[in-house]
């Protein structure tokens, strides 16, 4: 008996294949690997307001720091400086000076002890500018030279 190729049904039967389920990785994970992370505070109430001595310097802390989930760190004036690549700029110490000075003044960041060899220990607060320069301009005022 001839079978019509239209209506024979074929029986396929397929095997099931199980692939390990793999744990989808969190973003936060990536940020262990080498990122800092940087408060969003910082970057929409403090940061308008601190000098470019200020910012490097709260920049070079919070990589010591918070790079290193640290609450408080010993960092010297060296580290502060920068400069340890072949080639890359170093920042003088006078400018670290005024940028510690404006951090500490402002309350951004604070001395938790002192020592010589090691350098201070500081920790970064947390606090927002706004209130403090709400009536005030960050910006030096200059006069226009007489003609």
């Amino acid at each position: 008996m001839k079978s019509n190729l239209a209506q024979e049904q074929q029986s396929y039967q397929g095997e099931v294949v199980q692939f390990p389920k793999q744990e989808r990785q969190a973003m936060s994970e990536k940020f262990l690997q080498g990122y800092v992370q940087s408060s969003q505070l910082y970057r929409k109430e403090v940061y308008p307001f601190l000098s470019d001595a200020a910012r490097h310097v709260y920049f070079e802390l919070e990589s010591r720091i918070h790079g290193f989930q640290k609450e408080s760190d010993f960092v010297s004036y060296s580290q502060l400086q920068g400069g340890s690549l072949l080639g890359s700029k170093k920042v003088s110490t006078a400018t670290i000076r005024k940028g510690l000075k404006e951090l500490i003044d402002l309350k951004v960041i604070s001395i938790i002890s002192e020592n010589s060899r090691k350098g201070n220990e500081y920790r970064i607060n947390e606090v927002s500018l706004v209130e403090h320069f709400k009536n005030q301009s960050t910006t030096l005022e200059t006069k226009a030279p007489a003609l």
